[in-house]
């Protein structure tokens, strides 16, 4: 099963189990930075639990999922448009955001078109813009849930950060969870675009 395909059959199990997640001490990071109105991209919005609090916050935001349930639940839950594609089909030259939030949701490009996705969505980020990615530490791509997802080291991570054009500003690690009763290690990122 390929991971739009899990997502496409999982769209009401998946937003059920992922609107509760508690990420506080992830915005907290993020958001005080931007300024009101600030327009935020959900690069893979999943369910649109983000889009639906960037909202209620009096962001602008706008939100793609390559998956067609999840981006029918995304609209529905955070009122917002939400286009169906995938990182490279999103028209990001066409756009102008000063915010990528990508929560999550990059550990399921390949790990040779990382960079490259990265590149991309940055197109269309201002100059200065705040580029927010999670990634699992870990080696190589591993099954999860039905998803292929790449995991990382820390060093792996951040190559591809600077490979993409961008400068780290901040790199933290998100407590472990269960995963398939596996330890998991989220690794977050903030970026920054060179003005």
């Amino acid at each position: 099963m390929s991971t739009v395909n899990y997502y496409e059959s999982c769209a009401r199990e998946y937003a059920d189990a992922s609107m509760g997640a508690n990420l506080d001490h992830v915005y907290q990071r993020f958001l005080p930075a931007l300024k009101p109105e600030a327009t935020i991209l959900d690069a893979g919005c999943g369910a649109g639990r983000d889009m639906k609090l960037f909202t209620q916050l009096g962001f602008k935001v706008m939100g793609f999922d390559k998956s067609v349930e999840l981006a029918k639940i995304a609209c529905h839950h955070s009122g917002q448009t939400v286009h169906v594609c995938s990182f490279m089909e999103f028209p990001a030259q066409q756009k102008r955001y000063d915010a990528v939030w990508a929560m999550a949701s990059l550990l399921h490009v390949p790990r040779a078109e990382l960079v490259d996705t990265m590149k991309h969505l940055s197109t269309g980020l201002v100059p200065g813009g705040r580029f927010y990615l999670s990634l699992k530490v870990g080696e190589g791509c591993r099954p999860t849930r039905g998803t292929i997802e790449e995991r990382y080291s820390p060093e792996e991570a951040k190559e591809a950060i600077a490979s993409a054009g961008l400068g780290l500003s901040e790199f933290w690690y998100t407590g472990a969870r269960q995963d398939n009763l596996e330890p998991v290690t989220w690794m977050n990122f903030i970026a920054i675009k060179p003005a």
